[in-house]
């Protein structure tokens, strides 16, 4: 499956060794060219210009919150295509959040860019547990909670090979 990630940091970056060696097609792409190189040829991955993204199946979009809408505006039409939101708009003290209770970062994502599949995912996960795999001391495995708004209760593609497939969990409608 051809999977894009925007973002190179902790998330990004451990998006891609995992999809990576789960063998899919990975490309990444990032506002920071040198961290995007970085982690493509550490990984196997291919760096791409933010308008080839809707080339992909799936985009994992690990941004910061304030960097989402515009990462996905660069690039350019994405109707239809699967968008994994695993941003968290935290303040910098991890303190509150910074579009206030309201509204969600998804929610304001799926409002700036119509069009796309949305899905929320990944972002109760930290990246040291993304970057390490599925496993957890003790035999057991993380859980990730999907949810989207299509209403299509299932995970964002069924051959999305990754450790945590067994146990992805969509809420029921």
């Amino acid at each position: 499956m051809k999977v894009a990630v925007i973002g190179s940091g902790n998330m990004g970056s451990s998006f891609v060794k995992q999809l990576s060696k789960a063998g899919h097609s990975v490309t990444v792409s990032s506002r920071n060219a040198a961290s995007a190189e970085a982690v493509a040829k550490t990984h196997g991955a291919v760096v791409i210009d933010p308008a080839k993204l809707g080339e992909a199946e799936i985009i994992i979009l690990a941004t910061g919150a304030g960097d989402a809408v515009p990462a996905l505006k660069a690039a350019g039409k994405l109707d239809g295509k699967i968008v994994v939101d695993i941003t968290n708009p935290l303040t910098p003290d991890y303190m509150g959040l910074t579009i206030g209770y309201s509204t969600s970062s998804a929610e304001e994502i799926a409002t700036a860019v119509p069009g796309v599949r949305l899905v929320k995912g990944f972002n109760t996960i930290f990246a040291q547990l993304l970057d390490a795999g599925a496993a957890l001391p003790g035999g057991g495995k993380a859980t990730v909670f999907l949810a989207s708004d299509d209403g299509t209760p299932r995970p964002p593609s069924p051959s999305l090979r990754h450790p945590w497939a067994s146990r992805l969990s969509m809420p029921a409608r």
